[in-house]
């Protein structure tokens, strides 16, 4: 991106909740410790998935989002 952010992509059909979350933490946290840059992580949904989840607490840590499901139109994100 312009502001030299790196952007992870995900395309997914299935919602496995916190296992796919704690996933794309892991990928995004591979690729910041690797090129020193800030990661932002969208998701994007096929099919007919429902209850997206777009947040992970563990411990201090919030793991968040950007969701989009492209049946519904729906593209969120939960800052807490």
């Amino acid at each position: 991106m312009e502001d030299d952010t790196f952007i992870h992509f995900e395309f997914q059909t299935t919602n496995k909740g916190k296992a796919d979350l704690r996933r794309f933490r892991a990928y995004e946290s591979m690729l910041n410790h690797q090129t020193g840059k800030d990661v932002l992580t969208y998701v994007v949904y096929s099919g007919s998935i429902k209850n997206l989840a777009n947040t992970l607490k563990t411990g201090y840590n919030i793991f968040n989002i950007y969701s989009y499901n492209r049946w519904k139109d729906r593209y969120s994100r939960q800052d807490n």
